[in-house]
């Protein structure tokens, strides 16, 4: 088991025959799949392949300097795409996200496209970023919160192998995407 994430998050049972975990990291240049890259480039049993929707971008022009990491090109909306990157891979991290099309069900399908191809390819261990289930504390509905909340619920039943992750709120997110606006005297909103 690999300490340096913070925690043995992974257990194969017997290593692979190389000694080497091989982990599909979806979202890697992303504000949460940067860090997880991160940590787990220093990881030395660790070989990582990243699946990015593009291969543009200067932390992408980055990577591909470096022979650190597989990159894998495709669309987690496609389902062969997901599959196919999930070849000989041992392990998973993912997150889904609402905000491409502030749509759930397109969460969603991000989810079932990620599950169903991790139980196809025999999938050791899936790690997901989710939230606290927003229907049994929020007051009110939210759309972001209820695309992650039916993807855990989905990766629950499974029957693979999972840790869910529940992250706090970004707070750099006040300085871009939800920085404080005025609205009226002694009135901000986000």
């Amino acid at each position: 088991m690999c300490y340096r994430l913070g925690c043995p998050f992974y257990n194969v049972g017997k290593p692979p025959d190389d000694g080497f975990i091989r982990i599909l990291i979806f979202g890697a240049t992303g504000m949460t799949g940067t860090a997880v890259l991160s940590a787990a480039l220093t990881c030395i049993w660790f070989r990582i392949t990243i699946f990015t929707r593009g291969l543009s971008g200067a932390l992408m022009e980055e990577l591909m300097k470096k022979p650190l990491a597989r990159i894998v090109e495709g669309d987690m909306f496609n389902y062969d795409s997901v599959l196919d990157a999930m070849t000989g891979i041992d392990a998973v991290f993912f997150s889904t996200t609402y905000w491409d099309t502030m749509r759930v069900d397109c969460e969603y399908e991000q989810g079932i496209n990620v599950i169903r191809a991790a139980l196809a390819s025999g999938i050791k261990h899936v790690v997901y970023v989710g939230t606290p289930y927003c229907s049994l504390y929020a007051t009110e509905k939210c759309k972001y919160l209820q695309g992650k909340e039916k993807v855990e619920a989905l990766l629950v039943s499974s029957g693979l192998p999972y840790t869910i992750l529940h992250l706090g709120f970004y707070y750099e997110n006040f300085l871009s995407v939800f920085k404080p606006h005025f609205v009226e005297k002694d009135k901000f909103a986000l």
